[in-house]
């Protein structure tokens, strides 16, 4: 009796399980009748295989129980997981509308006027194979009787470009724009075109100005060829040359009389070269990935205790550079607007300066950037005492000068006798720790150094958002303000894709690197730089992109 009863259950738990699972009820009847249809049939749960070459991989058909049960399902089904298989569609396709209206998100894989999908074989698996197994649709100019321009018409079938008499298609575009005659195409100028990789190699053919890079020192001059050549190899375009000037302020003359195209600025250069020469930025750098700016700080060692902020009257102090925006115009802003300089009413920072504190070392004082405030040099050359430079690169604005820039300033507090250095925030975190490897900075540990606050406190260098004189816009490449946009774009488009094969810091030891510096520190780009990102339409003049806080510190610290 008790084995009679485990088989009655047995048997009504097996009937339950076939009523609940279609796929074994589907294979049972399929077994028991032993035919085979033209449809693919489902076995077991792989319902993804199929018998038959009527469907398509993307196709699928199911049991008809599983569509519309003959009989309406009782309470214990209706909570069975496998009741909601009648409400399934039977062929479930990528292609069509109804497809992309049931299934939303299909249309970032696949077109709505997809009608199938094909494999490719053989030669057609290559990018030359591919494309030429389309035929070659030329289209013919309006002009191409008339000689004025350049037109695609067929010529005895061959679709040759009839150039008679016309200049490349760039030539015409930018003929408004330069004043001399740009490269037309190579003395072969008829290209035919007889299938579809001829559109990619006349592209290529296609003649694109050079972008000329200013730059304003030798081993700037040296890193702008080494990253001429790396963009030359990966194929980027427009080419990239390099010219070498004697500062920032003769770049910026060289790009506005059209013998240069592009310079990387600090802020406070941004600010003259849109004010005084009509240039606009277009790429910045961008140092931190939550925050575009940087903060300009006071940095002491941290055994000073007698230095503070509001007591540096007769101290000796190091700049990055004159009229550079975390070295100078925010450090002598704070102190002129608080009146704790002197201030001239021709708004001459430089001998405020040099009034102000005993020696220093502010690379370009003594430059022609100090004749926009007329100042004598006698009366400023205390501010270039502490400088380590030789010959024409003494208190030189550019790498010839070691103390020269954020590092050059820090380092100028470490071996040049400073008692306060002016930089921006992450100079101290690129030299201490091991970071640097040169010589004068290899025992240096961030715990010996402190901020000067605005209060006249003191604060560990790891509070710089609490403890700092401002912040200061990023450096940015920038071109003349009158450049045609399609022109901007091709330079833009050069860095941005440079930045992607050349912008990692830990690539291969031989591998060039658009932000890192073998020779020096900061050539070109900040070495502390993640990436460049292009600057919106709207912020590519100088006055939106340097902020309301920036503004007001260099005009209160620069002469109009």
């Amino acid at each position: 009796m008790r084995a009679t009863a485990k088989m009655i259950r047995r048997g009504q738990q097996q009937q339950q399980r076939q009523q609940l699972n279609p796929f074994d009820q589907q294979q049972r009847v399929n077994s028991g009748t032993g035919s085979s249809s033209s449809s693919s049939s489902v076995v077991g749960n792989n319902f993804g295989q199929r018998q038959g070459p009527s469907l398509s991989p993307f196709e699928f058909n199911y049991p008809e129980s599983m569509m519309s049960p003959s009989q309406p399902l009782d309470k214990q089904q209706q909570q069975s997981p496998y009741a909601s298989y009648g409400k399934l569609n039977t062929n479930f396709k990528l292609n069509g509308d109804q497809a992309l209206m049931t299934y939303p998100g299909l249309d970032v894989l696949f077109s709505s006027d997809m009608v199938d999908l094909v494999p490719l074989v053989g030669i057609g698996q290559t990018f030359k194979g591919f494309l030429n197994s389309f035929p070659v649709q030329l289209a013919t100019s309006a002009h191409s009787g008339s000689g004025s321009g350049v037109g695609v018409t067929s010529n005895s079938g061959t679709g040759a470009i009839n150039n008679n008499n016309a200049r490349g298609p760039l030539d015409s575009f930018f003929s408004s724009y330069y004043t001399t005659p740009r490269p037309s195409f190579e003395s072969n100028s008829v290209f035919e075109i007889k299938s579809q990789t001829d559109y990619f190699e006349k592209l290529r053919r296609c003649p694109l100005p050079a972008a000329v890079l200013c730059v304003t020192s030798d081993k700037e001059f040296g890193k702008c060829q080494a990253m001429s050549k790396a963009f030359h190899a990966a194929g980027l375009k427009p080419e990239l040359n390099c010219k070498l000037a004697q500062s920032s302020l003769a770049c910026m003359q060289l790009i506005k009389n059209r013998d240069a195209d592009l310079a990387v600025l600090d802020a406070a250069d941004i600010y003259l070269a849109g004010h005084k020469f009509g240039l606009m930025p277009i790429v910045a750098e961008q140092i931190e990935m939550h925050d575009p700016n940087h903060y300009a700080v006071a940095v002491v060692k941290k055994s000073d205790l007698a230095t503070d902020l509001f007591n540096l009257k007769g101290k000796n102090s190091c700049h990055s550079g004159f009229l550079k925006g975390a070295g100078w115009v925010m450090p002598i802003s704070f102190l002129l607007s608080n009146d704790r300089m002197r201030h001239y009413e021709d708004c001459n920072s430089a001998r405020s300066a040099a009034e102000h504190f005993e020696k220093g070392c502010a690379p370009g004082i003594l430059s022609a950037m100090s004749s926009i405030h007329n100042a004598s040099s006698w009366t400023i050359r205390n501010m270039c005492e502490l400088c380590h430079g030789s010959g024409r690169g003494y208190c030189a604005r550019d790498a010839s000068e070691p103390f020269f820039g954020d590092t050059g300033s820090f380092r100028c507090l470490i071996e040049g006798g400073g008692q306060v250095a002016f930089c921006k925030h992450t100079t101290i975190f690129e030299n201490t720790g091991g970071s640097n490897r040169e010589t004068w900075a290899r025992n240096l540990i961030k715990s010996d150094f402190e901020l000067l606050c605005r209060d006249g406190s003191r604060a560990p260098v790891n509070e710089y958002k609490s403890c700092n004189l401002g912040r200061v816009p990023p450096s940015a490449i920038v071109t003349r303000g009158d450049t045609p946009f399609q022109l901007i774009d091709t330079y833009v488009n050069l860095f941005m894709y440079g930045q992607q094969y050349y912008g990692s810091k830990y690539s291969e030891e031989y591998t060039f690197k658009m932000f890192s510096s073998t020779n020096g520190r900061d050539l070109i780009f900040q070495d502390a730089t993640q990436r460049l990102v292009r600057i919106p339409l709207v912020n590519q003049t100088y006055r939106s992109y340097l902020n309301h806080e920036f503004l007001r510190a260099i005009e209160c610290s620069e002469l109009n």
